[in-house]
């Protein structure tokens, strides 16, 4: 859209707001000057909306995206038919001679039906509209309605009882609205919620109608016709003139809530990719992580790299003798020493029954040396304090600068060293195992 289609479009805007400014201007002086005829005109222009919204909700029932004005346009058609009787059985107006009893009886009858409507129209949200079954009950409701005020003459109820069930059930159809929000675009819930209060306010001037106070009526009717109009709106130009707004509205929401659901299956997919990657028991990286980076290696970009392999020696007879459960203890407590010595970017993975692996990049000769020497000392400070079994880590590593040598023979060397490691601690371990047993 240009500038100029904006401009024009608020200019149009400002202009529309003028015009029913003074139209609003004109229809509160009349019902000053002649009171009877501004009722006859508000009533016939309410009956003019009503009409329409049932024309339009059922020309488009089967093209409709929701059936929630569907309801509300058919519905307001029966409020309508029962406005024109009102009309019709003015005593004042004299077209039929009735008394003022059925006249106001029938009016009565209207506003039921709408704050009905109103009430129950939400339900289409999660129940299939029927329009046969429509029609059955509220024609149904029109003949019993017409009979117990025209030919049995025992419908005479209180105006003000009516008059406050109506607004408490406006009332409760606004509360249910707040709840009902997400199924309907910004500008739609606005309109939808002022016609509402409207047309609560509406019926708060009518219950004075007993009093006979005119600009109590006066003012109930004004705020009907923005009520109607407003729903009138909301049917016609939103869901007619403008159905794409609805339907990009639903699929907006749609789209979100398949978003959502996309955004939740990436995060189990990741958790999944992780626990994949991961030793259950240690916490740290399996072999499939340690292979993987293997084969990544020479597309990481280090200067030097060291391969540290380490093996838990006596594991077969701490689990022969102790348990597995000690075993178990015996793996994590290793992996927390070989981790806890590490520094940061370093990777330790567990790659087999007692095996570990670590990868060190861009290290130097001495810090290997380092590393090994503490994580021994660790080894020694927990000998000391727990005496469930004795620990003893095997290590041996290989260090290469870049394209010196395959990684598959650092692997090597590096196990090699460890199992020449291991072949002298066995005797330490030996002496050990003695002295504390």
């Amino acid at each position: 859209m240009t500038s100029k289609d904006i401009i024009l479009k608020q200019n149009n805007r400002i202009f529309s707001i003028l015009i029913l400014g003074l139209l609003i201007i004109i229809y509160v002086y009349i019902s000053f000057q002649n009171f009877i005829f501004f009722q006859v005109i508000s009533n016939i222009f309410a009956i003019i909306i009503g009409m329409s919204m049932a024309i339009i909700a059922l020309n488009t029932y089967e093209i409709s995206q929701t059936h929630y004005f569907t309801f509300l346009g058919l519905s307001y058609g029966f409020v309508a038919f029962f406005d024109i009787l009102h009309i019709l059985t003015n005593p004042n107006i004299g077209i039929f001679n009735y008394s003022m009893s059925i006249h106001i009886n029938l009016w009565l009858i209207s506003r039921i039906i709408q704050s009905i409507s109103l009430f129950v129209s939400f339900l289409n949200f999660h129940f299939k509209f029927r329009l046969h079954l429509f029609f059955l009950i509220y024609l149904s409701v029109s003949i019993f309605s017409l009979f117990i005020i025209f030919v049995t003459n025992i419908f005479n109820p209180s105006t003000f009882v009516i008059m406050f069930f109506a607004i408490i059930l406006i009332s409760l159809s606004i509360i249910t609205m707040f709840k009902y929000k997400k199924y309907f675009h910004n500008e739609m819930y606005y309109i939808l919620m002022s016609s509402m209060v409207s047309l609560l306010i509406s019926n708060s001037f009518f219950i004075n109608f007993l009093g006979q106070e005119n600009i109590y009526i006066s003012l109930g009717y004004i705020f009907k016709i923005i009520s109607y109009y407003l729903l009138y709106k909301a049917l016609n130009f939103i869901n007619l003139k403008e159905p794409y707004k609805t339907l990009f509205y639903k699929l907006n929401k749609y789209n979100q809530q398949l978003q959502e659901k996309t955004i939740e299956l990436e995060k189990v997919n990741k958790k999944l990719s992780i626990l994949s990657l991961k030793d259950s028991l240690t916490g740290l990286y399996n072999r499939l992580y340690f292979e993987k980076e293997m084969r990544l290696i020479n597309e990481l970009g280090y200067e030097t790299l060291g391969i540290v392999m380490a093996d838990l020696d006596n594991m077969k007879k701490v689990n022969d003798s102790k348990g597995h459960l000690m075993g178990d203890k015996y793996l994590k407590d290793a992996a927390k020493i070989l981790k806890s010595n590490l520094r940061e970017g370093d990777t330790v993975a567990r790659i087999g029954g007692d095996e570990f692996a670590i990868i060190l990049y861009n290290i130097k000769k001495e810090d290997i040396n380092s590393l090994v020497n503490r994580i021994k000392n660790s080894v020694g400070e927990y000998n000391k304090i727990h005496n469930e079994f004795v620990m003893s880590i095997s290590i041996g590593w290989d260090l290469i600068k870049i394209g010196e040598k395959p990684i598959e023979k650092v692997l090597k060397t590096a196990d090699e060293n460890m199992y020449a490691d291991k072949y002298k601690n066995k005797r330490k371990n030996h002496l050990l195992l003695k002295v504390r047993n």
